[in-house]
């Protein structure tokens, strides 16, 4: 986060650990409140 007296670094923890990029992917977009949390290949979009 940027502000006038400079950067702050921010940490939100993840409901589970990462293991893999997937996961990764996975647990950002639940923290963004993303409604497709398996994006959008595993629907077959």
């Amino acid at each position: 986060v940027e502000g006038a007296d400079g950067d702050h670094d921010v940490r939100l923890p993840f409901a589970k650990p990462v293991d893999d990029v997937t996961g990764l992917s996975r647990a950002i977009r639940v923290l963004m409140g993303c409604p497709f949390l398996n994006g959008l290949r595993a629907r077959g979009v």
